[in-house]
């Protein structure tokens, strides 16, 4: 059984650095770009510095470790569901 890059993602995760992983300098320009009154968001990606954006935040992933392994958990306010 062969693997894809893809499939072998998340266990990469935690060497990499910023611009392929954000930093706290892009995550807050993502909110300002998104402004205070940000309730619903759509993340493409399962990025955890991003998981906290908005009160409902919603993430694609098509890869089902990066969900299981780099991604912070379900909770009312957050959710990620592998998807293409």
């Amino acid at each position: 059984m062969s693997t894809n890059h893809w499939q072998r993602y998340h266990d990469k995760w935690s060497r990499l650095k910023p611009p392929l992983r954000p930093d706290r300098d892009v995550v807050e320009a993502f909110r300002q770009s998104l402004g205070a009154g940000a309730r619903t968001v759509l993340l493409l990606g399962v990025t955890p510095e991003l998981a906290e954006l908005s009160a409902d935040l919603t993430a694609i992933d098509n890869s089902q470790p990066m969900i299981d392994y780099i991604w912070p958990g379900n909770n009312e306010r957050r959710r990620a569901q592998r998807s293409d």
